[in-house]
């Protein structure tokens, strides 16, 4: 074989399946031993041979040599890329040779080894830098700075989780930290805040009890000197002035005394139902009752008394409950009204009479006032040419009187029976009086050309029904009277609730009233027209006014002149009952 510089030098051959040193003597080659008798011509085959062998060695030796040289310059490549950082080198393992095979694969193993050296290196730095930035983050004040991801390596997870666990540690401690500092804080505010508000509710205290104080102190002399005031008003009160206490009389004035006859002194500690006619006595001690009670009675009421010497008088009482040294006692003042009753009883009897006097003379006149329109009638009729143009005129105009006192006369009897026969109470249907008044009005409406609209929810009454009956035909004809020259005539009755009371209406659009006549239209025998000019009496208002006041309700009118009238009236949804005093 040859190198690079010339022979390589052959340190060994191989003899018959063995390699020798040649400085081995040929001798110790093992086979078969020349001897002196072989001849020249085997041993020189045997050289031959041998040379063949051998150049067959050199061959094979050549190429394992080229072999090892390339395998270690491969090798020796892959060492150097290792050197200066390359730890993805790879080498092919491939070869012949058995030892070049193990070092091409531990040059591999080394690369691989030093591969994961590194990127478990990289892994690692890359892991702290990022603790180190978690633990800059929170030292900034971001304590949501968390480390995040997953690591192969143990102690990358490890320091991990010791670094969440402290940051959150420390987060947890320093929110604990501010919500306490937040609380104090919160504390502190408010118990200054308390701590303002006390003082300046003491300041108001103190000032309030201050005003108090001088309030109090000028009420006390107000009060004295109110008391002085009162005391003089009440002695020398026109009012009987009284306070009784255990159904006893414990104060009285000089007018009350003077009242009943009795000396003041007299009157301490008298009973007091001594003083009440025998016939009130009940009823007044009832109220007395109840007043003390704090029920709800009359505070005015009339009642008869008895004086000392055994005169019956009418007072009127005033009376309130009061406290008087504690106790619970009757404060009232009376006025003697006897000479007002007395009165009162010869004003009612001369009414009764002039009543029965209307009464009695409106019926009278009947019968003359029916005369006169039956004769005339029978002069127009019967004797027409015989009275001529100017004859007829005049039996016409006492025709017209005569109705007109005809209709006064029935208007003051009606007038004249409200005032003295009592009504006959009983529940009725209200939409059954209007509808009789419609039917009965129907050829004077159609006459008229008005309409009639009634309205609806009409309720049941406790009233007299022929005179309220009355009431709705009054007010109607008086709508129809004065409908005036509309051009499409309207009248409606119609019905409203207020609470205790039923309201009805009777509407019109015709010429309505000037406000000044409003409360004057329900006198007796106000007109605002004269008689030749608008039919009737003068009285149907005023027996309206009559008839409604005794039913215990009102009525007026919501008019304006040339835009229509509206009547109203009321009724008591119940009976009310009878009046008692206390």
């Amino acid at each position: 074989m040859k190198g690079k510089g010339g022979p390589v030098p052959i340190d060994f051959l191989f003899v018959d399946g063995h390699w020798l040193h040649p400085s081995k003597e040929i001798t110790q080659v093992r086979g078969p031993s020349l001897t002196t008798g072989q001849s020249q011509q085997d041993l020189e085959k045997r050289v031959k041979d041998l040379e063949k062998q051998v150049h067959e060695c050199g061959t094979e030796l050549q190429d394992i040599s080229l072999e090892l040289a390339v395998g270690i310059s491969e090798a020796l490549e892959g060492l150097k890329q290792i050197a200066i950082g390359n730890p993805a080198v790879r080498i092919p393992e491939s070869s012949s040779l058995d030892l070049m095979v193990r070092l091409k694969h531990m040059v591999n193993v080394a690369a691989q080894n030093l591969s994961e050296i590194v990127n478990l290196s990289h892994e690692f730095a890359m892991g702290l830098a990022e603790h180190f930035d978690v633990l800059d983050r929170v030292s900034k004040g971001d304590l949501t700075a968390r480390v995040t991801g997953s690591s192969r390596v143990e102690l990358l997870e490890s320091l991990r989780r010791v670094t969440n666990q402290m940051v959150e540690s420390v987060a947890s401690e320093i929110a604990e930290r501010k919500e306490a500092q937040q609380a104090l804080q919160h504390a502190r505010l408010e118990l200054e805040s308390r701590v303002e508000e006390r003082t300046w509710a003491l300041a108001k205290a103190n000032q309030q009890l201050r005003r108090e104080v001088e309030e109090r102190r000028r009420a006390q002399e107000e009060l004295v000197e109110s008391e002085a005031k009162y005391s003089t008003l009440v002695e020398h009160s026109l009012t009987g002035i009284y306070i009784d206490q255990d159904e006893k009389i414990v104060y009285a004035n000089d007018t009350f005394a003077r009242i009943f006859g009795y000396a003041r002194e007299e009157l301490m500690g008298i009973a007091a139902w001594k003083l009440v006619h025998p016939e009130d006595r009940a009823f007044t001690r009832e109220m007395r009752i109840r007043r003390l009670r704090g029920e709800n009675v009359p505070s005015e009421y009339e009642a008869r008394g008895l004086t000392k010497a055994g005169k019956t008088i009418w007072v009127r009482r005033s009376n309130t409950r009061v406290e008087y040294y504690g106790k619970p006692a009757i404060l009232g003042n009376i006025v003697d009204i006897t000479l007002q009753k007395n009165a009162q009883d010869e004003l009612e009897k001369t009414n009764e009479d002039l009543r029965n006097f209307v009464h009695v003379v409106s019926h009278d006149l009947k019968t003359p006032i029916i005369a006169i329109q039956g004769y005339s009638a029978r002069l127009s009729r019967l004797y027409r040419d015989a009275l001529g143009e100017k004859g007829s005129s005049y039996v016409s105009q006492i025709a017209r009187s005569a109705r007109r006192m005809e209709h006064l006369v029935s208007d003051l009897l009606a007038l004249s029976r409200v005032g003295r026969v009592p009504c006959q109470f009983a529940t009725v249907s209200s939409a059954d009086m209007v509808n009789r008044v419609a039917a009965a009005l129907k050829p004077r409406l159609k006459e008229k050309g008005i309409r009639l609209v009634i309205g609806s929810g009409f309720p049941s009454l406790y009233c007299d029904s022929e005179r309220i009956e009355r009431v709705f035909e009054n007010l109607v004809v008086n709508a129809i009277k004065f409908a005036g020259n509309s051009p499409e005539p309207v009248i409606e009755i119609g019905y409203e609730d207020r609470g205790d009371m039923h309201c009805f209406f009777v509407k019109d659009n015709g010429i309505g009233i000037a406000s000044r006549y409003h409360s004057k239209i329900f006198e007796m025998f106000e007109r605002l027209h004269p008689a030749d000019e608008v039919e009737g009496s003068g009285l149907g208002l005023a027996i309206v006014k009559r008839i409604v006041e005794s039913h215990g309700g009102t009525v007026w009118v919501d008019s304006k002149e040339g835009q229509g009238s509206t009547f109203y009236f009321t009724v008591p949804k119940a009976p009310e009952p009878p009046q008692s005093g206390s």
